[in-house]
């Protein structure tokens, strides 16, 4: 066999060389795409970080609104006992310082109305209580409906009686008598033998004969 000529030698280094050159460019053009790659996908991660933040924050916003809603509603049903029970003992109050006065009207109030609107008012709060009252302000009702049975009849039937004083007229009287027994029969169906019954009936029996 002939050998090769010497100048192929350079010809198979050249090519190598080539060969390499080649290579090396892919490996740099794929390495580039990877960076780009991995540079999006960051970009990408770092462009969601903020919108996830927010849904966080509004989900536990919405968390805290739903969980302050019952603690609201129970503070505002507190408030509203708690004004419902002055309110019933601002009534009660007012009809027990007329009947100690002896008067039906308290000037002071003149406004607010005589002592059957303030036992009106107490009927009216103690029929509107629901089911389940507040413990005191049912308490506080009760004194209130007890006296509007028993006293405010006895101090009503009184007043008019005291109207007999001067000299009506004798429909005056009649008309006077004629209340003065229907708030006496009221009180005696709640305490028919209490000694202030008693004692209104005998006046009215002196001065309507």
């Amino acid at each position: 066999m002939r050998a090769c000529p010497p100048r192929t030698l350079p010809v198979v280094a050249v090519l190598l060389v080539v060969v390499g050159g080649v290579a090396a460019s892919g490996c740099a053009r794929r390495s580039k795409r990877g960076d780009r790659a991995s540079t999006s996908s960051a970009a990408a991660t770092l462009s969601s970080a903020p919108t996830s933040t927010a849904s966080s924050a509004a989900a536990a916003t919405a968390a805290g609104a739903t969980a302050s809603a019952p603690a609201a509603a129970s503070a505002a049903a507190i408030a509203a006992r708690a004004a419902a029970v002055a309110r019933a003992k601002e009534l009660v109050a007012d009809v027990r310082w007329m009947i100690d006065k002896g008067v039906t009207v308290n000037r002071a109030k003149a406004g607010e109305g005589d002592v059957a609107t303030k036992c009106d008012g107490i009927e009216s709060m103690r029929s509107s209580m629901g089911r389940d009252p507040d413990p005191e302000l049912v308490k506080v009702l009760d004194e209130g409906t007890g006296l509007c049975a028993f006293d405010v009849p006895l101090l009503t039937a009184s007043e008019s009686l005291d109207h007999l004083r001067g000299t009506p007229s004798q429909a005056s009287r009649l008309l006077v008598c004629n209340v003065a027994a229907r708030e006496i029969a009221k009180a005696r169906a709640v305490r028919a033998n209490d000694p202030r019954v008693r004692s209104v009936e005998a006046r009215r029996g002196s001065l309507c004969h």
